[in-house]
């Protein structure tokens, strides 16, 4: 049975490949993009909260301004 050498530009090809995936391997285990994506995802966490209590407060405002309203028509 004879062996053959792989031609030379499998064997690039395998080095191409391999470099390909250790740098995959490298940005997966970097957690600084984690991060980021957690901060973004507590900030908007953050603004859906203020805007429902913004809005429950617009509310408020609104149905007290129109009984004061009333009642200054009222005198």
């Amino acid at each position: 049975m004879l062996i053959r050498a792989p031609r030379p530009s499998r064997v690039n090809d395998v080095r191409t490949l391999e470099t390909k995936m250790q740098k995959i391997r490298t940005f997966l285990k970097n957690s600084k993009g984690a991060t980021a994506i957690e901060y973004g995802l507590i900030a908007a966490l953050i603004a859906v909260a203020a805007i429902a209590a913004m809005q429950g407060l617009g509310n408020s405002l609104n149905k007290t301004f129109t009984n004061v309203s009333t009642n200054m028509k009222a005198t």
